[in-house]
Formats: C-alpha cells, structure tokens, sequence
C-alpha cells in the first residue's frame, strides 16, 4: 500500500468535507465536457482523491503520494436532472446551447452539478482513462462543437 493508516488518517483529518456539508452524498460533476488540460479540474485528475483529498492537505509528501496513486479518468454520465441543487445555473448552460446551436450569441458557460436525489439512476456512458486517445479528445471531440464553442468564449473573455 502506499498510504499508511497515519497517512490516510492525515488526509481523512484534512479533508475539507467535513465542514462542507452540503456535498455529503452528492456526486460532483460539470455539466459540460473539459480539458484534462483545464485548470478546473486538472488538479482533480493528477490526485487521488480529488478535493476530498488534496485540497487542504498541508503534508507535501502526502500530497505526493496521492499524485502516484492511480490512472487520471474522466467519465461520462447521463442523470436525471431532478436535483434541485443546482436547477437555475444547469437550465441557463442548456438553453445557451440551444441558442448557440440556433446561431444566435450567446456565451456558453458550465457549473457543477451535484447530484444528491438521482444519483441511484445516474448511468456511467464512457470512461476515459489517460493514455487513450479517447481521454486526449474529451472537450475538443464531444459533444460536436462544444469545444470550439468554448474556445470563442474565452477567447472572447481575454
């Protein structure tokens, strides 16, 4: 193994999770696909983990640790949007697509989707895993256009 129970304890005790209550039971995704590459969640991808783990750990060999542990994926799923968590900010990603696939400008933004009441139905639909050219492509192949949507946006925001 290579945490030891100390070390595990360290990351249990750190956790941030443990004031954050509201994410207790939820999976945490974004509604729109991401870069491996993205700062939002390439720190989610280079540490087992994710937040849960590394985000207030203050031992920097653990933290090293955890940057060993494991294979980077990105997975897809397909849920029922009957949380009622994040209702407001997953209906304005939606219809911005609409309307950019309609033509018209509008800037396309995602946010993160906890999911707490459907998360028994939720379906895993692909699993991208670092070193596929599947994993490579993720934002810039699917869904067609997002990527290039995307990148107007921040281009248009710099």
């Amino acid at each position: 193994s290579l945490l030891t129970q100390e070390d595990a304890e360290t990351v249990f005790d750190q956790s941030p999770f443990h004031q954050q209550s509201n994410r207790a039971g939820c999976l945490c995704a974004t509604v729109i696909p991401l870069s491996h590459c993205d700062g939002d969640v390439k720190l989610l991808l280079e540490s087992w983990g994710g937040e849960s783990a590394y985000f207030w750990l203050s031992d920097e060999r653990v933290a090293e640790t955890l940057k060993s542990i494991g294979t980077p994926r990105i997975i897809e799923i397909e849920t029922a949007l009957t949380d009622k968590l994040n209702g407001y900010q997953v209906a304005a990603t939606v219809l911005a697509a609409w309307a950019r696939k309609l033509g018209a400008p509008a800037a396309l933004s995602g946010c993160d989707l906890f999911i707490r009441e459907c998360i028994d139905t939720a379906k895993v639909l692909r699993v991208h895993t670092k070193g596929d050219n599947s994993f490579e492509a993720v934002r810039t192949t699917y869904p067609v256009g997002v990527g290039a949507l995307l990148e107007e946006d921040n281009e248009s925001t710099t």
